[in-house]
């Protein structure tokens, strides 16, 4: 499982923004919102999603069986599709967040 925490003032625990479950998308084909096209690994699996114009991520997800909210997150594209915007589906395909680890030291108010 792959996560995303964040943090607010005040909490103990995290809130997660987004997650992955190692569940691997699968293309159930276009719908009125979800016509973007896919492209796919050499063996078979889907590798990106390019949204469309009119797509709207409920549909992008009914259509791919996946979270494209975390997609979104991992992709760094913030919460709007836009036409030509390019999902990564998948942890293997994607480029890591950050190149070494990061320690925020603690803030003063």
């Amino acid at each position: 499982m792959i996560s995303i925490p964040g943090y607010s003032e005040g909490d103990e625990e995290p809130t997660y923004y987004a997650t992955w479950n190692g569940v691997l998308p699968v293309d159930n084909g276009e719908t009125d919102h979800a016509r973007g096209t896919i492209t796919k690994t050499s063996d078979g699996r889907i590798a990106t999603y390019t949204v469309a114009e009119g797509d709207a991520p409920i549909a992008v997800r009914e259509r791919l069986c996946t979270d494209v909210y975390a997609a979104m997150t991992y992709n760094r594209l913030g919460s709007l599709l836009y036409p030509g915007d390019v999902l990564t589906l998948g942890p293997g395909a994607m480029e890591p967040l950050a190149t070494e680890p990061f320690v925020m030291e603690p803030q003063r108010l």
